[in-house]
């Protein structure tokens, strides 16, 4: 890989329409927009452990347990809020945020771009996401500045095989039509 990121697309969402259990991967209802994205970031959660002997770390262990997910979007339409966060709202449309709605798993997906022309897809698996944060500024003189919402959730390892996340870098992938496709069904295993 030759490229350097230089920019980031659509984020995708689709809710888990099935339990997952020890030994059958998650349904997922088909991809649809979340908002336009304007940054993405990812980081890896860890747990960590050493085993010290003779006066010396023989052994050293770091593995990652989840992701930290944050995103800021141009906007997000209230119908989808309301799905990814758990919202209840009234015959009008009136959306209650409750300390005790629950949000649904949902797997988030994202497309980075290369400077190269090349792109980097992601379905992050089993995730929650958390009521968004926004910034709410006035107008001032002839300065405009555009307030925009940040979603954070988490991701979450999968029961059935551990996995947290697909990554499709075009540089690498053997099939196009997986890329092409990637936004079409949250991609769980190679195509048969």
């Amino acid at each position: 890989m030759d490229g350097v990121f230089t920019g980031v697309l659509d984020i995708y969402y689709a809710e888990q329409t099935t339990a997952e259990t020890a030994s059958s991967a998650p349904v997922y209802s088909t991809p649809a927009l979340l908002g336009k994205a304007i940054e993405v970031t990812i980081t890896p959660t860890t747990n960590e452990g050493q085993l010290s002997a003779s006066n010396k770390r023989v052994k050293w262990r770091k593995k990652i347990t989840g992701y930290e997910i944050s995103m800021n979007t141009d906007n997000v339409d209230p119908a989808v809020l309301a799905k990814v966060l758990g919202r209840s709202s009234t015959t009008a449309k009136v959306q209650y945020i409750n300390s005790d709605q629950i949000a649904p798993y949902v797997a988030l997906g994202f497309c980075a771009t290369y400077d190269d022309g090349t792109k980097e897809y992601w379905w992050m698996y089993k995730c929650l996401c958390s009521e968004i944060a926004r910034t709410m500024k006035t107008e001032e003189g002839d300065n405009i500045e555009f307030n925009t919402p940040t979603l954070e959730a988490v991701a979450l390892p999968l029961l059935n095989n551990g996995n947290l996340a697909a990554v499709c870098d075009t540089n690498v992938v053997t099939t196009a039509a997986i890329a092409s496709g990637w936004f079409s069904n949250v991609f769980l295993a190679d195509p048969a």
